[in-house]
C-alpha cells in the first residue's frame, strides 16, 4: 500500500497491468490511498488485460478506513468500471447491495484474495468482473459529490465466483389467496438445495440465488399438495415469477377443464393437442397425460396438482400454460388462448391475469401515421390506429383475459405497451395490479419472444411494461408503475396546451368519459 501526497488539481493514478497468455503474470494486489475530490480531482486508475480473460476484485474503501485510525474518510464511495470507449461496464455504491453477487459471495472472494474484511452494511464499494483483453479504467467518486480519503484496491481472483440474481414470486391457492408462512425450497439443476424462504403477507417470497436453472418447490402442507416451478435466475437481474398455484389435497383424481381459444377473436378451437407435464414452467420431459380439444372444450383427469399444458395446433404458435387439477369441480377459467402464426415482422401482445382485478386494459401508443410528432393510442375506446397497423383484437371486462393487441407493421419511433387497472383506477395506494399475477406474452412471427409478469409489492394503477423501437424492432423492458385515474380518448394533438405527452402515464392521466 502507498499513500501519495500530491496536491495537483488533477490526478490520474495509472495502474498499468498487462497480462498476456505467454506470461504467467498475475496481479496479487495493488492499492492506492488518496483524497478523492470532485471533477478533475476524481480518482481514476487505468489497466490493460492481455490475451486471456481475467477476473478481478476492485474495492473502494472509505468509511471502514476510520477503524484503522484514518481521518476525513470518503463516507460513501462509488466505484465505476469503464471500457476502452468509456462505456460503463459495471458500477457499485454499497458493496452489500451488488446486484450480481450476494454479500456472502463477495465476502468469500475478498477472503480468498487476502483482503481485509468489510463490515456488513458498510458503504464501501466492491466490484467483481471477468474482463476480456482490452484497456479499462476504474473511477472512484463520492455519492452526492462527497469528498474524503479513500483506498482503491485491485486483486486478481484465481477463479470467478458464481454470480447471482433475485427471484420474486407468490404462492397462492385457486381462490387467489396467498399462503402465508409456507416454506419454499430452492434447488439447482443437480437437485442440490441452494436456499430456502418463507412466504410473507399475501403469499409473497423472494430469494437471492446463484444464476442458472432453479427449481422452486412448495413441499406441501396438510391442506395442499406439493407443487414446483422451473425458473432461470439471471445474474444481476430481479426476475418476477408467475404465481405458483397449488391444489387442495384429495384422495380422488383431479380434473382439468376449459377451452382452447383463438387469442384474436376468442372463438373455441378444435383439434389442438394438449400435453400435460407435472410442475409449472416445465416444457420438456415426461408427459403425464394427453388430450385433444373439441368444440365443447377439453378435459383430462390427472392426480391433483400443478401442471404445465403444452398446446399446439397447425397455424397457431405452440404455447405453454400453468393449470391445476383439482378433485370435484374443476377450477374455472382454465381457457388457453393460442395466437395465430404471424408474419416475420408482426408482433402480437397477449395479456391475461387472475380473478382480480376484474378489468385490466391493454394500451399501446406509438408514432402517428400522418401527423408528425404525434402519437396514436390504441385501447378499448380506439381499437385501431389511423393506418390500421396496430389494433386491439380482443377486450376483456370480467377477469382472466385475454386482451390482445396486434401490430402488423411499424413506423420509426417508440411503441409503448402498458396495462391499466381500470377497476381500481381511483385508488392511488392500490396494490391490486401488482398482486394480480398479470402476465404479458409477446409473439413475433411463429415464436414467443418475451414474457412479463407484473412486479410484486408495487402500488399504482398503470404498469408500463415495455417499448419496441419501430426501426430496429428491439424490445426494451420498462416494468414501471405509476398512478392513472382515467384512461384517455385520444383524437389528435395538440393535447393540453399543445404539449404532446411523452409517456403512457402522461397520455393516460387525462380524464375521459366513463368506460361504461
Amino acid at each position: 500500500m502507498f499513500s501519495p501526497s500530491c496536491r495537483s488539481a488533477w490526478r490520474l493514478l495509472a495502474l498499468l497491468l498487462v497480462l498476456t497468455s505467454g506470461l504467467p503474470a498475475q496481479l496479487v494486489n495493488t492499492s492506492v490511498r488518496v483524497r478523492v475530490g470532485t471533477g478533475d480531482d476524481t480518482l481514476i486508475s487505468g489497466f490493460v488485460v492481455g490475451a486471456q480473460p481475467r477476473t478481478f476484485l476492485f474495492r473502494a474503501v472509505g468509511p471502514t478506513l476510520a477503524s484503522f485510525g484514518v481521518g476525513g474518510v470518503l463516507a460513501d464511495p462509488i466505484l465505476t468500471l469503464f471500457g476502452s470507449t468509456q462505456n460503463v461496464i459495471a458500477t457499485n455504491n454499497d458493496w452489500g447491495t451488488n446486484p450480481s453477487y450476494s454479500a456472502a459471495t463477495i465476502t468469500a472472494a475478498m477472503a480468498s484474495a487476502g483482503a481485509f474484511a468489510l463490515p456488513a452494511g458498510s458503504r464501501d464499494a466492491v466490484l467483481i468482473a471477468t474482463l476480456p483483453s482490452g484497456a479499462y479504467t476504474v473511477q472512484v467518486t463520492g455519492a452526492n459529490s462527497g469528498t474524503g480519503v479513500a483506498l482503491f484496491e485491485a486483486y486478481e481472483l484465481a477463479a470467478a465466483p458464481v454470480a447471482s440474481g433475485t427471484i420474486r414470486g407468490r404462492l397462492q391457492n385457486l381462490a387467489d389467496l396467498g399462503l402465508v408462512g409456507a416454506e419454499m425450497v430452492f434447488r439447482n439443476a443437480a437437485g442440490a438445495e441452494i436456499g430456502r424462504a418463507t412466504t410473507r403477507v399475501l403469499g409473497f417470497f423472494d430469494a437471492r440465488l446463484p444464476a442458472g436453472a432453479v427449481r422452486v418447490e412448495f413441499p406441501g402442507s396438510p391442506a395442499y399438495v406439493p407443487a414446483f416451478q422451473l425458473v432461470t435466475v439471471v445474474a444481476g437481474v430481479t426476475t418476477e415469477l408467475p404465481p405458483l398455484l397449488v391444489a387442495e389435497r384429495a384422495s380422488a383424481p383431479g380434473t382439468i377443464r376449459g377451452r382452447v381459444t383463438n387469442a384474436v377473436n376468442g372463438s373455441t378451437l378444435s383439434g389442438a393437442t394438449l400435453r400435460f407435464r407435472e410442475g409449472s414452467g416445465v416444457q420438456t420431459g415426461t408427459v403425464a397425460g394427453t388430450t385433444t380439444s373439441s368444440a365443447s372444450g377439453y378435459t383430462i383427469t390427472l392426480s391433483p396438482g400443478t401442471y404445465t399444458a403444452e398446446v399446439s395446433l397447425t397455424g397457431y404458435i405452440t404455447s405453454f400454460f400453468t393449470v391445476i387439477a383439482r378433485e370435484g369441480n374443476a377450477p374455472a377459467n382454465q381457457d388457453l388462448p393460442l395466437s395465430p402464426v404471424l408474419g416475420a415482422n408482426e408482433f402480437r401482445i397477449v395479456l391475461f391475469w387472475g380473478v382480480t382485478p376484474a378489468d385490466l386494459d391493454a394500451h399501446l401508443t406509438g408514432p402517428h401515421a400522418t401527423i408528425s410528432g404525434a402519437r396514436f393510442h390504441v385501447y378499448f375506446d380506439a381499437r385501431s390506429d389511423t393506418a390500421n397497423t396496430a389494433k386491439l383484437d380482443l377486450d376483456d371486462l370480467e377477469s382472466f383475459g385475454p386482451e390482445t393487441i396486434t401490430i402488423s407493421s411499424f413506423r420509426p419511433g417508440v411503441y409503448r405497451y402498458s396495462v391499466h387497472d381500470y377497476t381500481n383506477r381511483n385508488a392511488t395506494l392500490s396494490t391490486a395490479l401488482s398482486s394480480s399475477g398479470a402476465q404479458v406474452v409477446v409473439f413475433r412471427g411463429s415464436t414467443e419472444v418475451a414474457r412479463f409478469t407484473a412486479p410484486t409489492g408495487r402500488t399504482g394503477t398503470l404498469w408500463t411494461v415495455f417499448e419496441i423501437d419501430g426501426t430496429t424492432l428491439v424490445l426494451t423492458p420498462r416494468n414501471e408503475f405509476s398512478n392513472v385515474a382515467e384512461p384517455l380518448r385520444v383524437t389528435a394533438p395538440p393535447l393540453e396546451g399543445g404539449v404532446v405527452p411523452e409517456t403512457d402515464a402522461e397520455i393516460l392521466r387525462i380524464g375521459r368519459k366513463p368506460k361504461r
